[in-house]
């Protein structure tokens, strides 16, 4: 349960002016939100979780072509070895090595997403506190700190000539690096990305589709100041068939998912200073709820879900 719970807080994580100070913070952010649909990349980073007040860290290879076509290769650490995640459009598709067999794990949205973008200016001071060099290249250093309450604070490493995001680092409400990633190495519009790398080939394990959702979802009543819906869709996870709903104010997000099971159980937390999941049973469906947020907050999102 822990290695799970390990893979998904990992995954889950799993975002050129002449002069580099002529920019506004918040165009830049505005130009990284969206240059993934311009740019091809690629390269290999490394991506780190604070889990049970332990860091553990994960050597990622991405490649990327424009609008929207992502492979996602895991080569440590040892539980996520071998994983390959390869996003095409509004579909994610997971290879296994111990399976050696692909299963699609999201299909299309079950309601239209809203990256809720501007909601991280209305919650958010954005601002742009200096350059760095990430990977060999210059970039912009973007903070984005929380208007109000305890919310954690984000820093965005961003491409000066490309706008692609080569960095990102969450320091939560105590001060600790709960996620952090940046590209060791990286390529902008290399010339000979194969569209083969996207292809699904081999076994492809049959599972339920994820769009086929028989119960209610359940929606909490509270959400902690700023935070909306944005996006709901279907899931597969271990063979289950799940909804994800996310919640964002911009920039901070909280996760619900929930699928059929047997049984009830209260809430369970796990401690340490990170990201928050509390998982818990009730009326025939298991609930799994993530958030970077204070523990006594999420509870609360958790006490409302119906």
């Amino acid at each position: 349960m822990i290695a799970k719970k390990l893979i998904l807080s990992i995954i889950i994580m799993a975002l050129a002016p002449s002069s580099l100070f002529a920019a506004n913070a918040t165009d830049i952010l505005h130009r990284a939100e969206t240059a993934d649909q311009y740019i091809n990349y690629r390269g290999k980073k490394t991506a780190s979780v604070l889990y049970d007040k332990k860091t553990v860290s994960a050597v990622i290879k991405v490649v990327h072509t424009k609008p929207d076509n992502t492979r996602t290769e895991y080569y440590s650490p040892a539980p996520l070895a071998g994983i390959v995640m390869i996003q095409d459009g509004p579909n994610l598709w997971k290879y296994t090595p111990r399976s050696h067999a692909w299963e699609q794990v999201r299909s299309s949205a079950l309601m239209p997403y809203d990256d809720n973008r501007r909601g991280a200016f209305d919650n958010y001071d954005i601002q742009l506190i200096g350059t760095d060099k990430v990977a060999g290249r210059n970039t912009y250093v973007i903070r984005a700190v929380p208007k109000q309450g305890k919310e954690s604070v984000h820093r965005i490493w961003v491409d000066t000539a490309s706008y692609v995001i080569l960095g990102t680092q969450v320091i939560n409400w105590h001060g600790a690096v709960v996620t952090s990633s940046r590209y060791t190495s990286v390529e902008i519009n290399p010339k000979d990305i194969s569209p083969s790398v996207f292809a699904i080939t081999g076994k492809v394990k049959g599972v339920p589709k994820p769009g086929n959702v028989d119960f209610h979802v359940a929606k909490p009543s509270y959400l902690p100041k700023g935070y909306r819906m944005v996006g709901k869709v279907g899931v597969v996870v271990s063979d289950h068939c799940c909804v994800h709903s996310q919640f964002s104010n911009g920039i901070n997000s909280i996760s619900l998912f929930q699928r059929k099971c047997g049984g009830d159980a209260a809430p369970k937390r796990l401690l340490g200073k990170a990201t928050t999941v509390l998982t818990w049973a009730r009326a025939g469906m298991l609930y799994t709820l993530i958030g970077d947020i204070p523990r006594a907050e999420l509870q609360k999102v958790a006490d409302s879900i119906r």
